[in-house]
């Protein structure tokens, strides 16, 4: 039988923004892996009894962005032997976020069965607060992955 691996948005980070199938994937979930509990819906998570670990410490041992993603992916996959994972990551799994990207890639044919989960991202944040309703002109870009050459505002 494969197994699970349920990605989730946890939204911009205030817990009015949580979506009601993450919270409850989070909720019912046998593994609760974060990539980074720097995130403002923490508390929330933790107030509602919710048992965690997250990746932070991979930020701390790895050389390079490219260690970090790999690294994370192991760790998944390793915890993804012993049970169902709940992954949950900051915003929308689907926008601008890597480690989605890359589990998807790496996992593509494998015996991982993975549901993707979305949630509020910062940009759909950003698009309320200043009343655009359109998306023409919008551009997002990953500062962390875009030499300062290439940024074109």
């Amino acid at each position: 039988m494969k197994q699970k691996i349920t990605i989730v948005g946890l939204g911009p980070g205030r817990e009015d923004d949580i979506t009601l199938g993450a919270l409850k994937a989070l909720e019912q979930g046998e593994q609760v892996i974060l990539r980074t509990s720097r995130h403002g819906i923490v508390p929330y998570l933790e107030s509602r009894g919710i048992s965690y670990t997250s990746l932070d410490d991979i930020y701390d041992t790895s050389e390079t962005f490219d260690d970090v993603y790999i690294n994370m992916i192991k760790r998944i996959m390793e915890s993804a032997e012993e049970g169902d994972v709940v992954l949950a990551v900051p915003g929308h799994p689907m926008v601008g976020e890597r480690l989605t990207f890359e589990l998807l890639k790496e996992l593509h044919d494998s015996a991982y069965h993975i549901e993707v989960l979305p949630g509020i991202s910062q940009a759909d944040s950003v698009i309320a607060m200043v009343h655009h309703a359109g998306v023409e002109g919008l551009k997002i870009l990953s500062a962390a992955e875009l030499p300062a050459a290439q940024l074109d505002p």
